[in-house]
Formats: C-alpha cells, structure tokens, sequence
C-alpha cells in the first residue's frame, strides 16, 4: 500500500500521459506534417501550432541519437520508479515532479515505439518546436533541482 501514498506522483503522470497522448493525436489529425494552425490569430507572428517530428531529444536536439534515446527513455522511467522508492510520503513537491517527468518520458516513449519520432506542435517562434511530455519533462527536472536545493541549503 506504500505505492498509495504516491498518489500525487502517479496522478500527475496520468494526467501529463493523458494530456500529452491527446494533444499529439488531435495535431496528428488535424494537421498536416510541417502544416501550421494560429489558434490565435493576432499572436500568429508569436505562436502558432505547427506539426513537426523529431527523432532527437527536446527541442529537436541531437536528432542522430534517435534510436538511442529509446534506451535513454525507457533508463529514465525506471530511474523514477526507483528514485520514487525513496520518497518521503509527505514530499507532494518532489512527488509532483518527479511525476511531470514520468508522464512526459512516458509519452515520448510512446511515440518512439510507435512511430520511431516524437511530435512536436507547440511553435513559439523563437525556441524549437517542443510538446506537452518536453514541457513537463523540463518543468519537472527545474522543480525537482529546486527541492533538491533546497534540502541542501538546509543541511550546510
């Protein structure tokens, strides 16, 4: 009953999962591949939906390590679920995040075992094309430093 306790960690997966899988097929469906959409018009110079894909990491880094990565993501699930062991019950910060990156590396994976690439749709223009797994995978990994950080300002 311990896996109970982690409840904001596996919620918060479910929902970047859900999220994440649901946003790529509404996009794969709904736009061409390279074919870009303004949800918003007046922020089109800004950001647009735009269906891309991508073999490499986030942000369409490293796109040679494709059939790597596979691999880095499939280590970086099981990190968690052993990492999540050692969670204090009462750390819903640390749970949250480390349950943004779960659901994202999991997404991802997805797509890579499905498809062989990861789609991308969130344009801002000036940054790569990213999804919701890169996002929460991003965001989690800088709430998760800043716990870690935090404990350790702690201690010294």
């Amino acid at each position: 009953m311990k896996a109970l306790r982690r409840w904001p960690l596996w919620l918060t997966a479910l929902v970047v999962l859900g999220l994440d899988q649901l946003t790529k097929e509404v996009v794969r469906r709904s736009i061409p591949l390279g074919g870009s959409w303004a949800p918003i018009k007046p922020l089109e110079p800004f950001f647009t939906l735009t269906h891309v894909t991508n073999r490499g990491i986030a942000f369409g880094l490293f796109p040679q390590w494709g059939d790597y990565l596979l691999y880095v993501g499939i280590g970086m699930v099981f990190f968690i679920l052993l990492y999540s062991h050692q969670l204090d019950d009462g750390d819903s910060l640390l749970q949250l995040s480390l349950g943004m990156q779960f659901g994202g590396a999991i997404g991802n994976l997805l797509d890579r075992i499905r498809y062989g690439y990861v789609v991308d749709f969130l344009d801002f223009k000036v940054w790569p094309v990213f999804n919701v797994a890169d996002s929460a995978i991003t965001v989690g990994a800088v709430i998760l430093a800043l716990c870690l950080l935090w404990k350790n300002r702690g201690r010294g």
